[in-house]
């Protein structure tokens, strides 16, 4: 993204060049810009800052409701599950349980907005240790 004082610096720039008589496209092609994008930074009246980080985005009608995403972090969380990637919890899930809680890509999503507080270790002989707080 283009900063606002970029945007305006390059716009003074195009219009100066613009000023002693060169064309719009080659005064923008000078500062590596097209013209479509410096006509979308002036296109009412000033320089625009970027809408993109304000932008009101709305929720897929595809996304993980509370208790999908509840569901998918009690099992992540289980014991017998805790050493695996999702990619194996689903298959196991699968597997020994018939139980589908969504695809492997779903079962990245609650887990990345997950705050860990503990690592969990688990031993060889199947002891669970939970010791030093995570680094996350």
């Amino acid at each position: 993204m283009v900063s606002a004082s970029d945007r305006r610096r390059a716009v003074e720039l195009i219009e100066q060049a613009q000023q002693v008589g060169a064309r719009l496209a080659p005064a923008c092609e000078v500062l590596g810009l097209s013209v479509r994008t410096v006509q979308r930074w002036t296109c009412e009246g000033g320089v625009r800052e970027n809408q993109r980080p304000t932008a009101v985005r709305p929720k897929p009608a595809n996304a993980l409701s509370p208790e999908e995403e509840q569901a998918i972090l009690e099992a992540c969380h289980r014991p017998e599950f805790a050493p695996l990637p999702p990619e194996q919890i689903v298959v196991r899930l699968l597997d020994e349980e018939q139980c589908y809680l969504g695809s492997v890509s779903s079962c990245y999503v609650p887990c990345d907005y997950m705050p860990v507080t503990s690592r969990v270790i688990i031993c060889l002989d199947g002891a669970i240790l939970c010791s030093e707080p995570a680094r996350c």
